[in-house]
């Protein structure tokens, strides 16, 4: 079935009827843009503009048959604008950011020769983090190590505030050929009163999370069943809901309709 530009511009609209919006064709390339205000955390430092925040994570995972579970920190040393690294933003001068997980995750059958092997590729079946601000700088993080079952875990004082949270959308982990560990998520992104008034726009604040995190073969360490994954860096940005699976299906069931109505209107 041929249905050329006048028929798709027809089905936008007729989703825009039922929605209040058009649907864009194509994701934009380059993530939202965010505002902070550093004075929330107290400190002086001006408001600034970001669309990523990067950072560096341990975790410790233990495997049980197809499956691991473990936890660990992440954390976050540096802003971003489209790839332009940000300064005088308060980070690691004022106040530092990091971040608490765990999570879960089951093998995917016919990648690699199994879980924990090169080109193996994990599916995430849950992921729960806390975002904290360290006023005081005065945190101690120990990485995650397989061989002696040390976990990978942050010692504070109890000073520390949480900024947000949220749970796992969806998500993939896995190995490269040479071992490398890698994870791309998206989840849930749910401030404080206190994170929004430090991610003060938009507002209220993106509600989506996304993370791509990676490191070398040098930082993956399995040792039996335990996995220490070190020196992973990466970064994360935001983004609100996407369109939900039910407006795909109505543009899908519009352009179908219109598509039809052209049929019976050429015999």
């Amino acid at each position: 079935m041929k249905l050329n530009k006048s028929l798709i511009a027809k089905s936008v609209a007729a989703l825009t009827l039922v929605t209040g919006a058009a649907m864009p064709m194509f994701a934009q390339a380059a993530a939202p843009i965010f505002t902070v205000d550093p004075s929330a955390l107290g400190s002086g430092k001006p408001t600034f503009t970001a669309n990523q925040i990067s950072g560096t994570s341990s975790e410790l995972l233990t495997t049980s048959g197809n499956t691991h579970s473990g936890s660990g920190w992440l954390q976050l040393s540096a802003f971003a604008l489209n790839g332009s690294p940000k300064f005088n933003t308060g980070l690691g001068s004022d106040y530092l950011l990091y971040i608490t997980f765990d999570l879960t995750d089951k093998y995917r059958a016919g990648t690699g020769s199994g879980i924990n092997t090169p080109n193996s590729i994990n599916d995430l079946t849950s992921l729960n983090f806390k975002f904290y601000v360290d006023k005081n700088m005065d945190n101690t993080y120990t990485n995650a190590n397989a061989a002696t079952a040390t976990g990978a875990t942050v010692g504070n004082t109890g000073d520390d505030l949480l900024l947000a949270s949220g749970s796992l959308i969806t998500g993939v982990a896995g190995f490269n050929d040479l071992l490398g560990a890698h994870l791309n998520s998206k989840q849930t992104f749910n401030v404080t009163a206190l994170g929004q008034s430090y991610f003060v726009d938009p507002n209220p604040f993106y509600n989506i999370a996304f993370d791509e995190f990676n490191n070398t073969t040098q930082g993956a360490e399995i040792s039996g069943n335990l996995v220490a994954i070190n020196q992973a860096s990466g970064s994360i940005d935001f983004n609100s809901q996407v369109p939900e699976p039910a407006s795909l299906s109505l543009l899908g069931l519009g352009m179908l309709g219109l598509a039809a109505s052209k049929r019976r209107r050429a015999k």
